[in-house]
């Protein structure tokens, strides 16, 4: 969740892949970044023009916002900003979450160095309070489709939470 990863997956899922129906959104295992709002303008696009030339469709408008069918992926293991980026996702109605609960550890760090460089640390320092005035730290962030990766099936390669949220999404694809 930092700016060059961003832009990576900017330039791929506008250039490359811009031909696919969806996208599935992994932010397992991520300890976090400050992308929250960037991810909820990414992907709140709401198609309103097909630019044709010569008969054939060029580009969906808005074309700097995706605008196709999504779905996201969340695990335990996300933290700070990995908690706070599938809350907006969900909150604005971008689309459902798959897998496990977040713990709510939606904060800012300040991060200091000491006097001996490998002693580097966070301090939280801002909160992110709802219009209801509850905090996002300490409040689960609970997904729509609760998967667990059981150890059987991981051993043999195989990811649960992956598998349902494709099919989830060719789903939505389908009856679009």
């Amino acid at each position: 969740m930092n700016d060059p990863s961003f832009r990576t997956v900017y330039s791929d899922i506008l250039g490359r892949y811009n031909h696919c129906d969806g996208i599935v959104i992994d932010t397992r295992f991520n300890g976090g970044g400050r992308l929250h709002e960037d991810i909820e303008v990414l992907f709140s696009g709401e198609k309103y023009l097909t630019q044709e030339v010569r008969g054939k469709d060029a580009c969906d408008m808005p074309s700097r916002r995706y605008n196709k069918a999504s779905i996201m992926i969340i695990g335990e293991a996300n933290y700070s900003n990995a908690h706070g980026t599938p809350w907006v996702y969900k909150h604005k109605g971008i689309g459902l979450l798959v897998g496990k609960p977040v713990p709510g550890t939606m904060t800012s760090a300040n991060w200091e160095t000491l006097q001996d460089p490998t002693l580097y640390f966070g301090i939280p320092v801002v909160g992110y309070r709802t219009s209801e005035g509850t905090y996002l730290e300490n409040s689960q962030l609970e997904p729509d489709i609760d998967v667990e990766n059981t150890k059987e099936l991981v051993v043999q390669g195989r990811d649960e939470q992956l598998e349902t949220a494709v099919k989830t999404l060719l789903k939505q694809i389908d009856s679009n």
